[in-house]
């Protein structure tokens, strides 16, 4: 696990968190950045995925060339 897949989890967490308080509270303004946080957290964990198999590819690819 890279550090942008942490830092996607935890946004995720977040997230989550800020919308369930804003639903719990009825502040959609909340609600909406808690939605915001759990997208950018997808994303960032996803972009850390790739990453992780872009370096296991190139880890793969020096093997042969040496």
């Amino acid at each position: 696990m890279n550090k942008h897949q942490i830092r996607g989890r935890i946004l995720q967490w977040r997230g989550a968190v800020r919308e369930s308080w804003g639903a719990y509270t009825r502040n959609e303004r909340l609600e909406r950045a808690g939605r915001r946080d759990r997208a950018l957290g997808m994303i960032e964990y996803r972009h850390g995925l790739l990453r992780a198999a872009i370096a296991r590819q190139q880890k793969r690819l020096a093997q042969y060339m040496n």
